[in-house]
């Protein structure tokens, strides 16, 4: 028998309040909503949609990768919060009915680090969704700059005030 072996899955199917099962990683689908900004700062949104049958909870901060051409990871120092509105949504709880999103953002430095002269390019994002750690894989075009640490808000709703915050001075 299995029993008394710890799942590698942790949190999986936990309830993220209220008896809602954690969203497993499996019945989430990721894109790049979008990138704004200039003057130092990039605004990067990105979605989780509920491809399952059932509703489902999320909580948190995601965790992110940026993959390189070759499949590497790029070296980035992540924070999770930051100092303008767009970083800094209170985590809360969430529930996505299916087909349902939910919103992200990356606050990223623009420009190379100093010495270099181009930002390596992220031709993929691996995000852990909080409360799971399986991973799925969402298309970029982010350039990955070096010059500062990057920012990850908390999840949030489409349509609450973090998704209406702009970047600082675009």
């Amino acid at each position: 028998g299995s029993a008394g072996v710890p799942s590698a899955l942790g949190s999986v199917g936990a309830s993220a309040g209220g008896g809602t099962p954690t969203c497993p990683t499996a019945e989430l689908a990721g894109h790049l909503v979008g990138v704004q900004g200039g003057g130092g700062l990039l605004e990067a949104t990105v979605a989780l949609s509920n491809t399952g049958g059932q509703p489902c909870g999320l909580e948190g901060y995601p965790g992110v990768q940026f993959l390189g051409s070759d499949q590497n990871v790029l070296s980035a120092t992540i924070v999770p919060g930051g100092s303008v509105p767009f970083e800094a949504p209170t985590p809360t709880a969430l529930v996505l009915a299916p087909g349902a999103s939910v919103e992200f953002n990356i606050g990223l430095p623009d420009s190379p680090a100093p010495g270099a002269s181009t930002c390596p390019s992220a031709t993929a994002l691996r995000v852990e969704p909080p409360g799971d750690v399986a991973a799925l894989s969402i298309p970029s075009d982010l350039q990955v700059c070096s010059s500062g640490p990057v920012h990850l808000s908390a999840l949030f709703s489409p349509g609450s005030p973090a998704a209406a915050t702009a970047v600082p001075g675009s």
